[in-house]
């Protein structure tokens, strides 16, 4: 019950409350409204939203019921914490990306995180192994060892980023109660791991007593495979292509190297991902559409035809649909004086094509700089709505109405 959303809740037919249940549903009520909204308009207005109100909210907190659907996560559950895939051999971490050094030294909690993982690379393997047979090839040629390793990390970090609120007030009531043992903090959290999550029932009477993480680690199971078999899935229809259109014909070969986590999680775990080829090909997967992105580079080769002093860098971008595949940019600076007169003549063509294009949110993460080329990413921003900034005559509405038809409200400046 405790980890069913509120929609997912029903009110229990029967008795009035006694007075006991009153009171509690009473604090718990009180809790709701302080930690998720700040005022009471906006939260009875959510609570009118899922048809309730002040006096059925406390009730369905009291003695409300799951839905059936409400639970369709437990069979996978119990699947993982049967042990049923302790036979599968985890890959070690791969080496963090020489960008990033203080990767390797992350949280990791694998008396946690080993029964998910082994569930997970199971069944990534089958569908790799089925994704090859369909086209034609093995799974190796689809899929390199090191690949692999790294999208199990990257389901890793996703399990331990979500159960380390948890297990840190876990490992404090265990220090305050005097029960860790080690003479390191990393021998300590070590003892720590092994007692409260690997011994036989333990991890399940963990996860009894946190609801919500057990049923996160879950969806983040199911969405990380569905996600990453997806990729593969897309890798292997789109191979030729690939080569065609981003590496000058050449095929691509495996796939070597898989770096997720390039941007924040959306639409079902999916997000940015760098992939690296055995043929050296590096190319940016993004699961939307690229439609912007293609038309931009467009518009750049129409202003060279018109006579353009600087030509800007175009991307080779790869549209399918609901997803594309775009040219990896290797960032750089310039070397000499002039270069570097071309690279800003060349960022202020963007502004300004930026601003013509009622563009927001740009900002040194949506540039590159390629050499004398700066190279705008991300192109969501483009053609944004104007705000309504009311008829108000103040300095402030004065202000803000000269902020939005500003360059300066791009955000590259």
């Amino acid at each position: 019950m405790k980890s069913a959303f509120l929609h997912e809740r029903a009110l229990s037919e029967g008795e009035e409350l006694a007075a006991e249940e009153l009171q509690q549903a009473e604090q718990r009520f009180q809790a709701w409204k302080k930690s998720t909204l700040s005022d009471d308009t906006s939260f009875e207005e959510r609570l009118r939203s899922a048809g309730l109100d002040d006096a059925s909210f406390p009730r369905l907190l009291a003695r409300g019921t799951a839905r059936k659907d409400a639970l369709g996560w437990l069979p996978l559950l119990r699947e993982v914490l049967e042990d049923g895939c302790a036979d599968v051999v985890l890959p070690p971490p791969p080496p963090p990306p020489p960008t990033t050094p203080d990767a390797g030294q992350r949280m990791r909690v694998p008396a946690l995180t080993r029964r998910f993982l082994q569930w997970g690379l199971r069944q990534l393997r089958a569908g790799v192994e089925a994704l090859a047979a369909r086209h034609g090839g093995s799974a190796e040629a689809l899929l390199a060892p090191r690949a692999e390793a790294q999208l199990v990390e990257s389901l890793d970090q996703r399990l331990t980023s979500h159960a380390t609120r948890a297990l840190v007030l876990e490992l404090n009531v265990a220090r305050m109660r005097g029960e860790l043992r080690g003479d390191t903090p990393q021998a300590r959290f070590a003892d720590f791991a092994v007692r409260t999550l690997e011994a036989p029932g333990r991890l399940g009477a963990f996860l009894e007593e946190y609801p919500v993480l057990a049923r996160l680690l879950v969806a983040s199971l199911e969405r990380w495979l569905q996600s990453s078999l997806e990729l593969l899935t897309r890798v292997a229809e789109d191979r030729e292509q690939l080569g065609a259109v981003l590496d000058g014909g050449r095929a691509p070969g495996a796939l070597v190297s898989v770096r997720t986590g390039a941007g924040d999680l959306h639409r079902g775990g999916r997000s940015v991902v760098l992939l690296t080829f055995g043929s050296g090909l590096r190319v940016v997967y993004k699961p939307r559409s690229l439609e912007i992105e293609a038309r931009y580079q467009e518009l750049l080769g129409w202003l060279e035809q018109g006579g353009l002093r600087h030509p800007h860098r175009r991307l080779k971008v790869l549209m399918r649909e609901g997803y594309g595949w775009v040219e990896h940019v290797e960032t750089g600076g310039c070397d000499t004086r002039e270069a570097v007169e071309r690279f800003y003549w060349r960022q202020g063509s963007h502004l300004a094509l930026l601003y013509l294009l009622r563009a927001v949110d740009f900002h040194y993460g949506n540039l590159l700089a390629a050499g004398e080329h700066p190279v705008l990413v991300d192109l969501e921003g483009l053609f944004h709505h104007r705000p309504s900034l009311g008829d108000g005559d103040t300095a402030m509405h004065r202000a803000a109405r000269v902020l939005d038809q500003s360059v300066l409200s791009i955000g590259l400046l």
